[in-house]
C-alpha cells in the first residue's frame, strides 16, 4: 500500500486481508477498458 503514496493524493483501506496481492488474479479477462468503451457505456445509459 505505501506504494500507492506516490501515485495518489489519498488513499483508505477499510480491511486488506493478509493474502491480497491484486484484483485482477481473481478475473480471467481483466484486461483494460478503452475511453471508446467507457464512453459508449455512458451513452447507452443516458
Amino acid at each position: 500500500m505505501e506504494e500507492l503514496g506516490e501515485h495518489v493524493d489519498e488513499f483508505l483501506a477499510l480491511e486488506t486481508p493478509e493474502t491480497f496481492s491484486a484484483v485482477g488474479r481473481l478475473y480471467e479477462d481483466f484486461a483494460p477498458t478503452s475511453d471508446a468503451e467507457v464512453i459508449a457505456a455512458l451513452d447507452a445509459v443516458r
